[in-house]
Order: C-alpha cells, then structure tokens, then sequence
C-alpha cells in the first residue's frame, strides 16, 4: 500500500470556489469541497499550484512557514488572503 499527503484549508465560500475549479490546476482535476467548510487538496495538486507560483502573493501562490506550514494565497474582498493548509497523511491504494 502506497501513501500520500492531502492538505486541508479551512475557507470561506469565495475561496472554496477558487480551490475546486480545475483551471486553478492542471485542468482536470481540483480541491473536493467537504461540505463542513474546509477544502482538500492532493499532493499533485499541491505541486500543480507549486508549479505556477508567481513569487508574489497572487492567487494560488504558495508560501512555506516553518512553523505553521503551507500556505496558500486565494482571492478574498479584492485581497489575496493567506489560507494555512493543514497536511495530513492519507491511505493510498494498494
């Protein structure tokens, strides 16, 4: 059995909105809304935001923390705001 990471982002509706829409990825997948306010990302995705990071605070730019972890950018209010994803393990399959 294979494991992986999933981040967990606590957000509001604006945000939600952003992270589940597969054009903020590679475009076929993105973030599963868990319908108690948070949103799931997968290692992949995670790598796919990585991968497109401006360096400069724009929506779905990535910042690492060494004390609080990932965090991502997502637009809110006509502001970018700082997301904490929270990063657990999960079960792979076989």
């Amino acid at each position: 059995m294979t494991y992986g990471i999933e981040y967990v982002a606590t957000v509001g509706p604006e945000q939600t909105a952003w992270l589940t829409n597969p054009e903020h990825f590679d475009g076929s997948s993105a973030g599963a809304e868990n319908g108690d306010g948070t949103v799931t990302l997968t290692e992949e995705q995670v790598d796919a935001l990585r991968e497109q990071d401006t360096g400069e605070g724009r929506p779905g730019d990535l910042e690492w923390d060494d004390e609080h972890g990932l965090l991502v950018y997502l637009p809110g209010g006509g502001d970018c705001q700082g997301f904490w994803l929270v990063e657990r393990l999960r079960a792979g399959r076989a």
